[in-house]
């Protein structure tokens, strides 16, 4: 667990770029107020959760910060109004700490892939839809390819216990390369085209978060800079039987090294 202050420092470059995202999208699309973009295109609503459910729906603290965003007549006036409230954020977040959960409560201890299997008018089809969520946190899941296989495996074994042979999923980690590197070319070639549109959820928005959950500031600025993430969400679906032959090279190229 991250010290007190520390936690509140991560929280204040989060809170900053928050602000500052708004006045980028309003400067990109000035039909788009500042509330409205922070509200629903924002990584704003994550900071103040305390559960996973609460990234649904709005706390009750948060009124007053689209109030102040609605009123703000422009950047400068959005950024002093923004700012004047940073002391109501820094309490909340002191009395919620550690706030935003180490251990998601639908991954098990220490995993960091879970699934659904996806359902058509009600009825369970044979696509595996998998979740991702860094479970191995400061250290990301990325890192350990050994590890990242096992996950894969698991839910594969899981999942197909229901009827599932095909793997899907929409990410921004799906234009990553270091994802990428990690699952087969049946994956990569089925890839859908890049989509740009912001949603306030971490399917767009968890590129902004570190393994260590801080401000990812390389694509805070990117964003900041060109109007757009740089690491645009994409779907992609391919076979078990791809899977687990890539599970079994890559397992033998680790043996190797």
């Amino acid at each position: 667990m991250k010290p007190l202050q520390e936690y509140l420092n991560d929280t204040r470059d989060f809170y900053n770029f928050v602000i500052e995202f708004a006045i980028r999208r309003h400067k990109d699309e000035p039909e788009l107020s500042y509330d409205t973009a922070i509200n629903r295109e924002s990584i704003f609503r994550w900071l103040l959760r305390t559960t996973k459910m609460d990234l649904f729906e709005n706390p009750p603290v948060m009124a007053q910060f689209l109030e102040a965003a609605a009123s703000a007549a422009d950047d400068a006036d959005l950024r002093n109004k923004m700012n004047a409230l940073w002391p109501v954020m820094e309490e909340y977040i002191t009395k919620i700490y550690p706030g935003i959960p180490e251990k998601h409560p639908e991954y098990g201890l220490g995993h960091s892939l879970r699934f659904n299997q996806q359902k058509v008018d009600g009825k369970p089809t044979n696509v595996c839809i998998f979740h991702m969520f860094n479970g191995i946190a400061p250290k990301s899941f990325l890192a350990d390819e050994a590890y990242f296989l096992g996950e894969l495996e698991r839910i594969l074994n899981e999942s197909e216990k229901l009827g599932c042979d095909t793997l899907a999923t929409g990410t921004w980690l799906n234009s990553n390369q270091k994802f990428l590197a990690l699952m087969p070319q049946e994956w990569i070639d089925n890839l859908s085209e890049p989509d740009y549109t912001i949603w306030n959820n971490l399917g767009s928005n968890g590129q902004f978060i570190t393994s260590s959950v801080g401000l990812n500031k390389v694509t805070a600025a990117y964003f900041l800079e060109h109007g757009k993430v740089k690491y645009p969400r994409r779907s992609s679906r391919c076979s078990f039987a791809s899977v687990r032959k890539h599970i079994q090279e890559r397992r033998a190229k680790l043996e190797v090294k």
